[in-house]
């Protein structure tokens, strides 16, 4: 009898590491925080094999900051610039001030301007929160 009760719990404990792993692939592929197998209060999408949920209490900065970074790329390589080359990166949304250095980091900026802007290259918008942008390439 001893030997079925290890032998479930080597199963249960291998099953442990296989959600372990789903979720750390999950956590990156998705670019999120957290991923839970449980139903929360938030948006739900059906698929064959099963539900996904998506909180309602996504923080708004950091969405709207990882699509405007997205977007941001796309036109770097639209203009077929190398990561060597910087720019100066013009935003009319301040609301993402606080992530300067991240931005400036992730999309090969030298500085950032906080500015209206009257042509924008580019836009991004999440629910009512919209952000545009324009870039000079300096080098």
């Amino acid at each position: 009898m001893a030997g079925g009760i290890d032998k479930r719990r080597d199963q249960g404990q291998r099953h442990l590491q296989r959600c372990s792993g789903l979720r750390e692939i999950l956590r990156n592929m998705a670019n999120t925080k957290e991923v839970r197998n449980l139903p929360m209060d938030g948006y739900e999408k059906e698929f064959s094999k099963g539900s996904v949920y998506v909180s309602k209490t996504v923080l708004k900065k950091e969405a709207i900051l990882r699509e405007l970074l997205r977007e941001i790329q796309s036109h770097r390589k639209t203009h077929n610039l190398k990561v060597s080359q910087k720019i100066i990166l013009y935003l009319d949304n301040e609301m993402l001030k606080e992530f300067t250095e991240e931005i400036k980091d992730k999309v090969g900026a030298k500085e950032i301007k906080f500015e209206h802007i009257d042509a924008a290259a580019g836009r991004v918008q999440l629910e009512e929160e919209k952000v545009a942008f324009r870039f000079e390439v300096v080098g």
